[in-house]
């Protein structure tokens, strides 16, 4: 049985062995004498041999803020300035066009995105519908005629219309409006496009994925064609208008 006396001796001997734990180590730091030193130059950048002088906070301080850091002032490519801002070192995003996305070009070869409004070709199937009808406006090297309907269709099943697109040969002005009928012999046609008939506006393609004002469901057999709404200017002579549903 261990008595209070024993304890105490005991403690006393541990407390010992750290003191001569801690003046073993200063010796090994600043030399067996323990005479070493702290120094404001002291610190070098390569093994100098000597063990019996320190670094003082203030040598430490001017090898660390004699180092070299920073970098270049930072600058933005002139594709990546479409997207970000930079002022002094902070980015930021750029305002950007209402409907706008930000994406390769609409057509062609590979290029830097830029925003853009979506067209057709962007859209998934599972967006569009498949193609239900395709009109083919043609003047056959002349101006488009605007005095009758063009190429009327049998749509055989029930569906709803999603979208137009229409491309025109050259880059100007033209109008469609689309009608069906669905009472036999076909005869009375009536407009479905309300007031986003399919247009091209100084441009040679364009499409409208909302139809918030067309009538788009549609019965089977029922029968839809296209005629010219207004004047066609310049001359364009041809134009293809093909409009996209999913069957119901």
């Amino acid at each position: 049985m261990l008595t209070k006396s024993v304890i105490r001796n005991r403690i006393g001997l541990i407390i010992l062995f750290l003191i001569l734990s801690c003046n073993i180590a200063n010796a090994d730091i600043f030399g067996s004498s323990g005479g070493g030193s702290i120094s404001d130059e002291a610190y070098g950048i390569s093994w100098d041999n000597v063990t019996d002088e320190g670094a003082s906070k203030n040598a430490i301080y001017d090898v660390i803020s004699g180092l070299g850091g920073g970098h270049d002032a930072l600058t933005l490519a002139a594709s990546a300035d479409t997207l970000l801002g930079l002022s002094t070192q902070e980015l930021s995003l750029d305002t950007q066009t209402a409907n706008y996305v930000f994406a390769g070009p609409a057509s062609g070869a590979a290029a830097v995105p830029t925003f853009r409004a979506l067209v057709t070709a962007d859209m998934p199937s599972s967006v569009l519908g498949q193609p239900i009808a395709t009109f083919t406006i043609d003047g056959w090297g002349n101006a488009i005629s605007t005095t009758a309907p063009w190429n009327q269709k049998a749509i055989p099943y029930a569906c709803t219309i999603t979208a137009w697109h229409i491309d025109s040969d050259i880059s100007g002005n033209i109008k469609l409006d689309v009608e069906t009928a669905a009472d036999t012999p076909y005869t009375t046609f009536a407009s479905i496009a309300g007031t986003e008939l399919p247009a091209i506006s100084s441009a040679q393609t364009a499409n409208d994925t909302s139809l918030t004002t067309w009538t788009t469901a549609i019965t089977a057999n029922t029968r839809i064609r296209v005629t010219v709404n207004g004047t066609v200017t310049p001359t364009v002579k041809k134009a293809v208008l093909t409009i996209y549903g999913t069957r119901t």
